[in-house]
């Protein structure tokens, strides 16, 4: 499978889950009244019955409806960072990894991440067993694949806040030498925990591409589920939605998807700490003011991963560095045959996507994405649905394929790209992109002037 729309997302969710609560607490209070007397109900009511809909604000009146559609099936943060706080306060408190050498910790880390690759093939033998045999012969054949999945998954179990605090004081590391520290700290810290990560239901208007609402789901929804869930949002809302998997999520600590690849695995812990990093600076505060903020901080989170990524491997696991790709020309190549450009053809569909809706022609631009989604299926790219929520959610990250991203449409990666070329060093770019608060702030420091 190329792409399957995994992608690391789910961002800025420390603003989502401060609304979140808000409106919690406000449910309270209103309930808490509502208990004062039969006056105040009777006063409810009346409310209730002669209140229209359009006195809601809109932005609210939608998320209301939101939360109705999928009810039952959201993520609650609130009960997650309770929990995930206590193992956090007790892990840093214990810092067990300290008195480890960097060859016992390399090997801990190795050892952890091979485990998760066998246990995902256990997992995949397991479910050919029981596709292939019935009754005592599939449990007879299951037998010792359970029995070594189940002592994989105890030896995870007594490693994982381990091997998450050792991988945090790599990446953490690597930060305060690129100058990110202040006296050899780093603020905030990094702090991550491997975990089932919730689904993300991303929604957009159908004629336009963008991010309306993000609604986080309950890990595990089956597979089967999501595009009921998705019909059910789209018919209600006449919007267009997407149920994906995500790779991480910058709560604190960070949720990550537990991965074999060690690459991956760095990436997506420095993706996640800068969220976090820019939750205290304008481009952070401001990433759900428009479409195009959202795409800056997650391309700026992209930048450093795969920046933070490479320098922490080079450090402390210098095997695995990855050669440098040589130049197209130098490639090798069929003379006859032409390559399929996954890249190329995404960011011409979604071009000629953009001109449809721009027209009007909501429809045919549907019946176009459609189609170019069978044509992806049959080069090898299994795209479940391709629509605009789909292109709303890549495009918040500017440097993936998949965002469609050019000089036409979605500037914004080749724009940061650039920028951070001009900057030189990873502080002197986060320093000169934190403070901004619109995409202007973008487009005159890259003119040569401050941002306002």
């Amino acid at each position: 499978m190329r792409d399957s729309g995994f992608y690391r997302g789910g961002c800025g969710v420390v603003v989502q889950r401060a609304a979140a609560l808000l409106r919690r607490l406000s449910r309270a209070w209103k309930s808490f009244r509502q208990r004062r007397g039969v006056r105040n109900a009777i006063a409810l009511l009346i409310l209730l019955v002669v209140l229209r809909a359009d006195a809601i604000p809109p932005s609210d009146y939608f998320s209301q409806q939101v939360d109705y559609l999928v009810s039952g099936r959201q993520f609650d943060f609130i009960l997650w960072e309770a929990t995930a706080g206590l193992d956090l306060v007790a892990h840093t408190a214990a810092s067990p990894q300290a008195y480890l050498s960097e060859a016992q910790r390399k090997s801990l880390v190795l050892g952890y991440l091979a485990r998760v690759r066998r246990i995902r093939e256990l997992e995949w033998q397991l479910n050919q067993v029981y596709s292939e045999r019935q009754g005592e012969a599939a449990e007879r054949a299951a037998e010792p694949l359970l029995a070594e999945l189940h002592q994989l998954r105890q030896m995870q179990a007594r490693q994982v806040s381990l091997v998450e605090g050792i991988v945090a004081e790599q990446v953490e590391a690597v930060l305060i030498t690129e100058g990110l520290g202040w006296g050899g700290y780093l603020w905030p810290p990094v702090k991550f925990s491997f975990e089932p990560l919730p689904l993300a239901l991303i929604i957009s208007p159908r004629d336009e591409i963008r991010v309306k609402e993000e609604v986080h789901l309950q890990p595990g929804v089956p597979l089967e589920e999501w595009e009921d869930i998705e019909n059910r949002v789209d018919s209600a809302l006449n919007v267009s939605s997407l149920v994906t998997d995500i790779g991480g999520i910058s709560t604190y600590p960070a949720m990550v998807y537990e991965t074999s690849s060690l690459h991956w695995l760095m990436d997506v812990v420095a993706h996640e700490w800068t969220h976090d990093y820019l939750v205290f600076h304008p481009l952070g505060w401001n990433y759900y003011t428009s479409p195009e903020l959202r795409t800056m901080n997650e391309t700026v989170a992209s930048i450093v991963g795969e920046e933070v990524s490479k320098l922490v491997i080079a450090r402390y696991y210098p095997e695995f560095v990855l050669p440098p790709s040589p130049p197209p020309e130098q490639e090798e190549s069929e003379p006859d045959e032409e390559r399929f450009d996954f890249a190329q053809e995404m960011r011409t569909i979604r071009l000629r996507v953009q001109e449809l809706l721009d027209a009007g022609l909501i429809e045919e631009a549907e019946a176009y994405m459609e189609e170019r989604r069978q044509f992806l299926v049959s080069q090898g790219y299994y795209i479940r649905k391709l629509n605009q929520a789909y292109f709303a959610f890549h495009g918040s990250y500017a440097t993936s394929p998949a965002s469609g991203a050019s000089e036409q449409v979605n500037p914004i990666g080749l724009q940061l790209t650039r920028l951070r070329t001009q900057t030189g060093s990873l502080k002197a770019f986060l320093d000169t992109v934190a403070p901004m608060s619109s995409y202007e702030d973008l487009l005159r420091v890259l003119a040569g002037g401050p941002p306002d």
